[in-house]
């Protein structure tokens, strides 16, 4: 009695589905190993460590299981991976050859953080505020370059416009949790990070890089999320994850952020700002005695590391408050402030606009405080200035070792995490399960 063949032999054997769908098909043993691995800890959830040279086709490997399961789950999958043109092959090219050869139907969609979103409402705020907000030719030119694109953008992303935006200008015009009215938003039905949120709903596989993966679980720190719950996770060229993972779940704050976000809310040399659009004249006197201050105790940090003799080094912080904390009380003093100009103004908009900046100096603050009271536990704490006359100086925490934290994190909450990479070499017990 001859044995039916299994759902892999059937899609990798020669003269099998794919072999059907691909004039070039290749057999190779490695593969199909490889898939049958992976379907056994899809189908019996359990972690996955593949090492799969180049040449081996991970990618199919891991696809044609996963797509197998779409069937039996009521969650979506995760592809990660950490390079843009690995995402484009798995979407442009893998996915449709994929979609060609099974017989099963399903959606795959690739994901993109908030922030790459147009927001029309901030558009047209910025549109009527012109004239507290713009303080250049070349930033007016932008802005009426994004305008133009708007009417004829299909999805309102970065990845639609034809050349990356002005920071500032993309700064104010982007889509943001914190000043989102959500379904109270006169745009919402045409919210272009909205429907592609819809998108997502509807998606039985979300195809994600590693920086928008560490960064929704980061958010689930504060019960927050970009990403749906799911049950299969993807992690290919998982020998990027450690430092991505560790980028994410760490702090940074440099005296370059902390000024960049001071002139946003009112800068004095061009007498443009968030402040002035709000018809803010309190908040403006605080931003400025911030500045004084900030500058002080950057300059107080990088004293300190001169006198360790390693300027332009990263220098360890091993001891709590190494400097007096003049920064923070300020940057409460201005939260306090925003705070009680929302309270004042009678636009709806200007509200939810106001909650953006709240945020964004409340974040740095609690920042600063948790570096220089090093009060998160299982963290290193260091120091860097850069080698140039206006010198970067950043202040830094990260965790010591991420295994733990992707452990309790990801791995215990996901059902199978597949981590797959043409090299990858992790010690046994760096992510034990």
């Amino acid at each position: 009695m001859i044995r039916p063949l299994t759902y892999i032999e059937r899609v990798f054997s020669d003269g099998g589905l794919l072999s059907k769908a691909m004039t070039d098909f290749e057999y190779r043993h490695e593969q199909v190993e490889m898939a049958q691995a992976v379907e056994e800890a899809i189908e019996n959830p359990s972690h996955l460590i593949v090492e799969a040279g180049t040449g081996v086709g991970k990618s199919f490997a891991y696809l044609a299981p996963l797509i197998e399961n779409v069937k039996n789950s009521d969650r979506p999958s995760i592809v990660s991976t950490h390079t843009i043109t690995l995402q484009e092959q798995i979407l442009n090219k893998d996915i449709p050859i994929l979609k060609s050869a099974l017989d099963i139907d399903f959606n795959a969609i690739l994901v993109k953080g908030r922030s790459n979103y147009l927001c029309q409402r901030r558009l047209k705020r910025v549109i009527l505020k012109k004239e507290e907000l713009i303080s250049s030719r070349r930033q007016e030119e932008e802005l009426n370059r994004i305008i133009h694109w708007s009417y004829t953008t299909e999805d309102g992303s970065l990845s639609d416009l034809e050349d990356f935006p002005d920071p500032y200008i993309w700064d104010l015009i982007s889509s943001d949790h914190d000043s989102c009215p959500a379904k109270k938003c006169t745009y919402y039905k045409d919210c272009f990070f909205y429907k592609a949120r819809k998108k997502i709903e509807d998606a039985d596989i979300l195809i994600v890089n590693h920086s928008l993966l560490f960064t929704d679980l980061a958010l689930r720190r504060i019960e927050r999320n970009i990403l749906p719950e799911y049950s299969i996770l993807i992690l290919d060229e998982a020998h990027n994850i450690e430092n991505v993972a560790t980028e994410h779940l760490g702090i940074s704050i440099s005296n370059f952020s902390v000024k960049r976000l001071l002139d946003t809310l009112f800068n004095p040399k061009t007498q443009k700002g968030f402040l002035l659009s709000i018809d803010d004249e309190e908040t403006p006197k605080l931003v400025e005695k911030a500045r004084i201050e900030s500058e002080v105790f950057f300059s107080e940090v990088r004293e300190w590391v001169r006198r360790k003799d390693n300027e332009g080094e990263a220098v360890r912080i091993r001891v709590k408050g190494f400097i007096f904390d003049r920064l923070t009380p300020i940057l409460k003093d201005i939260c306090a402030s925003l705070k009680n100009k929302k309270e004042d103004l009678k636009s709806k908009n200007e509200r939810f606009d106001i909650n953006y900046y709240l945020k964004r100096v409340a974040d740095i603050s609690d920042s600063i405080k948790a570096f220089l009271e090093q009060d998160l536990p299982g963290y290193v704490y260091w120091v860097e200035i850069s080698k140039r006359a206006n010198p970067r100086i950043s202040l830094n925490g990260c965790p010591v070792n991420v295994s733990k934290i992707l452990k309790e994190e990801l791995f215990d909450k996901v059902d199978t995490v597949i981590m797959t990479s043409a090299t990858l070499i992790i010690e046994k017990d760096q992510f034990e399960y």
